[in-house]
């Protein structure tokens, strides 16, 4: 059974004053929409839901969007808050604050960018106190979506981004149900998707022989080496071996190096990351094709 719920997006400003928009700044927002809902759908109702979103109309200066969700093949029937029984579409606009007051949308605008003292939850609520002792309690589905980078990144291409056009001044979000949400110029900022700090996931040490490829001399500046297998860029913290470099030690093609290496791994909005540091150089081997025999010493 198809299952749908219906709003309005309007831009204001002058930009759009002739009931026309640029398709540079029209096409970019109507694509940030549909992956927005996508990705929040996916989110609260799993994988093996499916979310289609329809544009009905453009009208003068706004336009609408229709959308279903479809949860295998069965109509979708949740409750809110303990409210009466609402659509799994009506459900998911109800959460993202498209619909209602209690929603994403409607916690961002109350938190106004102020910093976050603790977040409470439970199997059905959540509620955030922010530093001056304010609280707000949202159903928990609204943090899941506050906590998602990808929501996050893309209520700021649907909202953030546009208000940053000029000629842009408001956004106004309405329905057949509640008032009509405006979120001003001046609250663009509120929707940036936070930057996600980076955690370090493993640390290890080790020794191998490497080759240098690239060699840096400026300070901070990161060499490059083989192992043999695959290469690498690395951080020189070896001090007494960098000044012997900058004291014209002689590297030259084919050279080895013994180093100790420490190889940092860290995950950040932007995936996984490596990075290799050389803490010591303990043996200097130069390049040479001489065959080894069993001197005497």
């Amino acid at each position: 059974m198809q299952d749908k719920a219906s709003f309005q997006l309007r831009f204001c400003g002058s930009a759009v004053e002739d009931g026309g928009m640029d398709v540079a700044q029209l096409a970019p927002a109507l694509l940030s929409i549909g992956n927005l809902i996508k990705i929040a759908n996916t989110e609260i109702n799993g994988r093996e839901s499916a979310v289609s979103i329809k544009i009905e109309a453009f009208k003068k200066g706004s336009f609408g969007i229709d959308f279903a969700v479809f949860t295998n093949g069965v109509h979708s029937v949740l409750k809110f808050f303990g409210s009466a029984e609402m659509s799994g579409a009506m459900n998911l606009l109800t959460t993202l604050g498209i619909v209602g007051g209690i929603g994403l949308i409607p916690l961002i605008r109350w938190i106004e960018g102020r910093r976050i003292r603790s977040v409470r939850e439970n199997d059905e609520t959540a509620t955030f106190t922010l530093e001056n002792g304010e609280t707000k309690e949202v159903k928990r589905n609204v943090l899941v979506l506050y906590r998602n980078v990808d929501v996050r990144q893309g209520l700021e291409d649907s909202l953030s981004v546009p208000l940053t056009n000029k000629g842009i001044d408001s956004i106004e979000i309405s329905n057949d149900i509640e008032e009509t949400i405006v979120i001003g110029k001046n609250e663009s900022e509120f929707f940036r998707a936070p930057e996600l700090e980076s955690s370090e996931l493993d640390e290890s040490i080790y020794e191998v022989w490497v080759q240098p490829i690239n060699v840096a001399f400026k300070e901070n500046n990161k060499w490059r080496f083989s192992d043999g297998q695959f290469t690498f860029y690395a951080s020189m913290s070896d001090k007494t071996f960098m000044d012997k470099v900058n004291d014209d030690l002689a590297i030259a093609a084919g050279d080895m190096f013994k180093v100790k290496i420490k190889r940092t791994q860290r995950e950040s909005a932007q995936g996984l990351s490596t990075d290799y540091e050389v803490l010591h150089v303990l043996e200097h081997r130069q390049a040479g094709k001489q065959l080894p025999l069993p001197m005497e010493k």
